[in-house]
């Protein structure tokens, strides 16, 4: 429920206060004085519930329903012809013998009341390929250029070999570190050649 900016009374504050002077026998006075308004704001809220129940105590607009003289539709036609040949509202209104504010009301239930509206933007003309495409990355190129390529954990495992090992990566060409196993055979054949040796 939209309620305009001063409102004393809800939806249920007016029902409140139908039931009261319906159904309590409350006079118009009182039961205005106690929810601090106008007798003729109570009157109206009392009738509106004796006449349509609560679905009456909403907002109604405040457009009348019949309007005196309404603008012809030649007239509103003009207003679009003119409207499409760019001019403004208030040359519009000049030369038709309207108000600006019917000119403004009949531009925007028309939607031309902007410049932008008078030529709407062009369709973006997307182009698709037909086929699909690939994207290329490193892992891409090295797969087609038939070379290996090594995971970490792949890395990993190769590098318990011998040493001196090669392991091929996405990007570069690294050398493994030695396995332990290397490193102590070469400290016993360290050990047996400084024996010999002696």
């Amino acid at each position: 429920m939209d309620y305009h900016q001063r409102a004393r009374l809800t939806l249920f504050g007016r029902e409140q206060l139908a039931k009261r002077v319906l159904g309590e026998g409350l006079t118009l006075k009182l039961a205005a004085a106690s929810f601090n308004v106008s007798a003729k704001t109570a009157a109206k809220w009392v009738r509106r519930y004796r006449e349509a129940g609560a679905a009456g105590l909403g907002d109604r607009s405040s457009r009348p329903h019949r309007l005196r003289k309404p603008t012809t539709d030649e007239l509103v036609q003009r207003v679009e012809t003119l409207r499409r040949d760019r001019w403004t509202g208030l040359r519009i209104a000049q030369q038709t013998g309207l108000s600006r504010a019917t000119v403004s009301r009949i531009l925007r239930r028309l939607k031309l009341s902007r410049i932008r509206d008078l030529e709407p933007r062009p369709v973006v003309q997307r182009y698709e390929h037909a086929a699909t495409f690939c994207i290329w990355t490193s892992r891409s190129w090295a797969a087609s250029s038939g070379r290996r390529i090594a995971s970490p954990a792949t890395a990993r495992t190769r590098s318990k070999a011998r040493a001196g090992s090669m392991s091929m990566w996405p990007s570069t060409i690294t050398r493994a570190s030695p396995s332990r196993r290397s490193i102590r055979m070469k400290q016993r054949l360290r050990c047996c050649t400084s024996s010999t040796l002696r």
